[in-house]
């Protein structure tokens, strides 16, 4: 909770009301209204209840979701290059 309120990290993604911040030792924060970010740890944790690969959603609080970074491409450069 330190860690996530600290601010500290890369911004890799900022909207208007989100920001994704990936934190040293391969974690990430993605910062969101209240509602969203229960959505996302609900929806991981179905995903992986159900055997399908996402990255770990290790806590949730008021607004935002912590996990572990996985290295990907991006999806949107990689379909638009298709």
């Amino acid at each position: 909770r330190k860690r996530v309120r600290s601010g500290e990290g890369e911004v890799i993604k900022k909207k208007s009301r989100e920001r994704l911040r990936r934190l040293p030792g391969g974690l990430f924060v993605k910062e969101t209204r209240a509602p969203k970010a229960l959505r996302i740890w609900e929806n991981a944790h179905a995903l992986d209840v159900r055997g399908i690969p996402t990255p770990r959603l290790l806590a949730c609080g008021r607004g935002w979701v912590a996990g572990e970074w996985v290295e990907a491409p991006d999806l949107y450069a990689f379909v638009e290059a298709r």
